[in-house]
């Protein structure tokens, strides 16, 4: 929804070596720094989506802490996305992960046939309603030991009032940003 705007960075999972297209080889610093350059828009502000499993993946890799690099290099702003409906995140989770559409825009092909190729399994939802809670709580822990503020943010909220919601990011982070510049179709954005 942010990226919709030009100025509060290109949010994607840059973290993921298939989205940074960043070589297995490359060092920490270059790592980075490539992270950086592709997260960025051009007023210098960046934007990444960060799972847990992200930044245990960049530490095994390339033996640094993302984040703790970012606040060594400057003023960030931490956002903490929740859904309150943890049902509804773990059937999401599960319908995404067996039809391979893991947002609206992500391709994937047919619609028809990415959904006909969804089973309700509940195992896989119990699975993933675990794997939520222990994300969100390895967040919690992991910001309250570095003593590291964030902004708590609920998705339904989001939902009710996202071009809202991009308009306090971009006062939170001092940037100016136009009502007319944020996309009016929220799936278009995301």
């Amino acid at each position: 929804m942010t990226n919709s705007t030009g100025k509060l960075g290109n949010a994607r999972e840059w973290l993921r070596d298939e989205t940074s297209e960043a070589p297995q080889t490359l060092a920490a610093e270059q790592h980075y720094q490539k992270i950086m350059d592709r997260s960025s828009t051009d007023n210098g502000v960046f934007s990444v989506k960060i799972f847990p499993h992200h930044l245990r993946d960049v530490y095994d890799k390339r033996k640094y802490d993302f984040i703790e690099r970012c606040l060594r290099d400057h003023e960030i702003l931490v956002i903490l996305l929740e859904r309150m409906d943890r049902l509804g995140a773990a059937i999401s989770a599960t319908r995404a992960s067996q039809s391979g559409q893991w947002s609206r825009t992500s391709g994937g092909g047919d619609e028809n046939s990415a959904e006909s190729s969804v089973a309700y399994d509940r195992a896989q939802i119990l699975e993933n309603m675990i794997y939520i809670g222990e994300g969100m709580a390895f967040w919690r822990n992991y910001l309250a030991l570095r003593s590291i503020q964030y902004v708590p943010v609920f998705y339904e909220q989001i939902m009710k009032g996202w071009r809202e919601y991009v308009m306090d990011v971009a006062g939170k982070m001092d940037v100016s940003i136009d009502a007319e510049q944020i996309s009016n179709d929220l799936y278009e954005v995301q």
